[in-house]
This record gives structure tokens, sequence and C-alpha cells, in this order.
């Protein structure tokens, strides 16, 4: 796989974001006690923890996409072509050529 031209920091800040979406069962669980804090009065410190615990997830798996993408791979290096069935390889003598096509609006030679 080819390396991007595009800098570490590109891309972060949308992956952090889509992580925090798909980790939305934190959020909904940190909004779950926040209402039960202002309703039945529990410690507001369990929704906190939620929060935290839903960011530093995300921040996690953020932190794991950004490192896998980024030792994805040096760049691509061209091989020679094996495929003896290939048109472009000369150095195979037995590869069949595909035979050229006549042109359709060609005049007819007398």
């Amino acid at each position: 796989m080819q390396r991007s031209d595009y800098s570490e920091s590109d891309g972060v800040l949308l992956c952090f974001l889509f992580n925090l979406i798909l980790n939305y069962w934190w959020g909904a669980l940190a909004a779950v006690f926040l209402v039960l804090y202002l309703w039945l009065g529990v410690p507001i410190l369990l929704s906190l923890i939620m929060l935290t615990v839903w960011l530093i997830i995300a921040l996690v798996n953020t932190a794991l996409v950004v490192w896998a993408a980024n030792n994805s791979g040096g760049p691509v290096t061209q091989r020679k072509n094996l495929n003896p069935y290939s048109a472009k390889n000369s150095d195979f003598p037995w590869a069949v050529k595909a035979p050229q096509r006549a042109a359709v609006c060609a005049p007819k030679q007398n």
C-alpha cells in the first residue's frame, strides 16, 4: 500500500469524532447517570467517570488507528512482470500477444 502525502495530524479529529460515534453507549451511560443525578440525587461522580471512560476509549481507538495508518508500510516498488501470459512481457518468447484489430472505419483496399 502506498503512503499518502498527508501529514500525521490530517484526519485525526475526524477519526476521533468517528470513534466517539462508534462508542456512543459510553456517552449514553454518562447521560443516564446525569439524569439520575438530576432526578434522584445519585452522585454526579458516576456521570463524570462514564464520560471520562468514553473519551479515553475513543482516544485510545483513535491513537491505534492513526498508528496503524502511519505504519502501513513503505512505498511500493515496481517488480518485474513474471506473468508468462502477459502481452507486455517480452522476456518470455512463449507469451502470446493479442492480435491487432483492424480499424472499423478503415477504407477497403483494392
